[in-house]
C-alpha cells in the first residue's frame, strides 16, 4: 500500500517515504540529548551530594529505581498517547490526533497529582523496601517525599514529549530539558551548600531543585505544544474529553507501565538484596547503573525514533516499511554499543574513580559492575529498541510479559549466585545475564510479526 500524499495538515518532517537511516538518526539525536538531560538531573544530584557523605550518596543513588518507577507509571498515559497520535498523524487525521493528545494529557495530569498527594505515605514504605537503615534511610525518605512533589510536572512533560515525538518533532523537548537542567544545576549548588542568606539544605536541597526545574520545564513544553499544535499535525478538539479515548490510551499504556513499574519494584527488591553486602555495595549499584545509563539512553533514543517511524508507517498501512524501520533501529543500536562496550570493560576503574573521587571503596565496587555490564550491552540494546517499537505499534502486552518475567529472574539468579560466595558480584551477573535473555525474547516477538496485524 502506497503512502498517502502529503497534505497541508501533515507535519513537515514526513516519515512515510524515502530512506530510513536519515530520519532515524534525525529523530534519535535530539531524543538522545533530551534523555541525557533527564539522566543528568539525577546525575547532578548524585555528584553534588557525593561531597556530603556516603550515606547521602547511597540515599540519592537508591532513588534511581524509584525515579524509573515514576517515569514508568507515567507511561500509562505517554505510551498510549504516542501510539494513537503517531497513527493518527500517519493517517492524516489531525482531529483524531488532537483528541488522543488531550486524552493523554488529562490522564497524565491525574496520575501526577495522585502520586504527589500520596507521596508522604509512600516514601517511608519505599525506603524500608530498599533495605536502607540509619541516616541513609532518613535522608532517602525525605528526598523521596520532596521528589514526589515534582511528579505532576514530570508526568505532564513525558506526555507532552510523546505528542511531539509522535509528530516527529523532538528538538523542542530537548531544548526545554536542557534549560531545565541548567536551572537544576544552579539551584543544586545554591540549595545543597547554601550561599548568602540561603541556608545549606543538603539532600533536601537537591530534591527541591529538581521539583522547581521539572515543574517549570513542563509548563514551557505545554506552551510549545499549544502554540504549535497545527505544525504538530493536531487539531484542537475542544475541552470535552472522550472517556472512551482516555480508556484506550490507558489500555495501550498500561502493559508498558506495568512492565516499567514492575522493573522498578524488582530493582527495589534487588537493592534490598544488595544491602546485605553493605551500603558501599548499595552506593556502587546506583553509581554503576547511572554510568551504564548512558548506553541505555542511547538505545532508548534509537528505539523511540524507530517506534515513531514504525507507528506512523503502520498507521499508513505500510507494514513492510514499519518492519524495516524497527530492524534499522536494532542495527543502529548495536553499532552504538560496540565502543561503549570496550570503554566499560577496559576503562572501568578510571570511569568509576572519576565519578566518585571521594569514595574509593564505592569506586572499586562500581568498576566491577561496569566490567560485567559491558559484556551485556548488545543484548540490552536489542531489548530496549524492540521494547520501544512494541510501544510505538501498540503491541504492549507481550513486551510487558518479557520485561516483568525477565527482570524478575534477577532476584533468584542473584540469590543462587550469592550462595556460591560471589558477594555483590552475584547481583552484577544477574543483571547482565537477564539483559541478554530479554533481548533474545524480544527478537522472537519481532520475528513472529503478530504486532503488524
Amino acid at each position: 500500500m502506497n503512502a498517502p500524499a502529503p497534505t497541508a495538515d501533515a507535519p513537515a518532517n514526513d516519515l512515510l517515504a524515502g530512506p530510513l537511516d536519515g530520519p532515524l538518526v534525525r529523530l534519535a539525536v535530539p531524543l538522545l540529548f533530551g534523555y541525557l538531560a533527564n539522566l543528568a538531573f539525577n546525575w547532578l544530584n548524585m555528584l553534588f551530594v557525593e561531597r556530603l557523605s556516603e550515606a547521602a550518596l547511597a540515599a540519592v543513588s537508591s532513588s534511581a529505581y524509584v525515579y524509573w518507577g515514576m517515569i514508568s507509571l507515567a507511561e500509562v498515559a505517554s505510551v498510549g498517547t504516542l501510539a494513537l497520535v503517531a497513527r493518527a498523524v500517519g493517517a492524516r487525521d489531525p482531529r483524531a490526533a488532537g483528541t488522543a493528545a488531550l486524552a493523554g494529557a488529562a490522564l497524565g495530569l491525574a496520575l501526577g497529582v495522585g502520586l504527589a498527594v500520596a507521596g508522604p505515605w509512600v516514601a517511608p514504605a519505599i525506603t524500608t523496601a530498599l533495605g536502607l537503615t540509619g541516616e541513609t534511610a532518613r535522608l532517602s525518605t525525605r528526598y523521596l517525599e520532596l521528589l514526589f512533589l515534582c511528579y505532576p510536572g514530570l508526568a505532564g512533560f513525558l506526555v507532552l514529549e510523546s505528542i511531539c515525538r509522535a509528530a516527529g518533532r523532538t528538538a523542542a523537548p530537548m531544548a526545554v530539558l536542557a534549560l531545565a537542567f541548567g536551572l537544576n544545576a544552579l539551584l543544586d549548588w545554591l540549595l545543597i551548600f547554601g550561599a548568602g542568606p540561603v541556608p545549606a539544605l543538603g539532600v533536601e536541597g537537591a530534591a527541591i531543585a529538581t521539583v522547581i526545574a521539572r515543574s517549570l520545564g513542563a509548563l514551557a513544553l505545554l506552551g510549545y505544544v499549544v502554540a504549535r499544535r497545527e505544525a504538530l499535525g493536531l487539531t484542537w478538539p475542544g475541552w470535552r474529553l472522550e472517556p472512551a479515548r482516555v480508556l484506550r490510551v490507558a489500555r495501550i499504556g498500561l502493559p508498558a507501565a506495568t512492565a516499567g513499574v514492575g522493573f522498578a519494584a524488582i530493582y527495589v527488591a534487588l537493592n534490598h538484596q544488595t544491602a546485605a553486602f553493605g551500603m558501599t555495595a548499595v552506593a556502587a549499584l546506583g553509581v554503576g547503573l547511572r554510568i551504564e545509563g548512558l548506553a541505555f539512553l542511547i538505545a532508548q533514543a534509537i528505539g523511540r525514533a524507530a517506534a515513531t517511524m514504525a507507528g506512523q508507517n503502520l498507521g499508513a498501512g505500510q507494514v513492510a516499511r514499519a518492519r524495516a524501520a524497527a530492524w534499522r533501529g536494532v542495527l543502529h543500536g548495536w553499532a552504538a554499543m560496540l565502543p561503549l562496550c570496550l570503554a566499560m570493560v577496559l576503562g572501568a576503574d578510571e570511569i568509576a574513580a572519576a565519578v566518585v573521587p571521594t569514595q574509593p571503596l564505592v569506586a572499586v565496587a562500581a568498576a566491577s559492575y561496569l566490567r560485567v555490564a559491558g559484556f551485556a550491552l548488545l543484548g540490552m540494546s536489542l531489548e530496549v529498541v524492540l521494547e520501544n517499537v512494541a510501544g510505538g505499534v501498540g503491541d504492549t502486552v507481550p513486551a510487558m510479559a518479557i520485561e516483568v518475567v525477565g527482570t524478575a529472574l534477577r532476584l533468584p539468579i542473584a540469590w543462587a549466585l550469592a550462595l556460591t560466595g560471589m558477594g555483590y558480584h552475584a547481583v552484577w551477573w544477574a543483571v547482565a545475564s537477564t539483559c541478554v535473555l530479554k533481548g533474545l525474547a524480544f527478537w522472537v516477538w519481532f520475528r513472529r510479526g503478530r504486532w503488524a496485524r
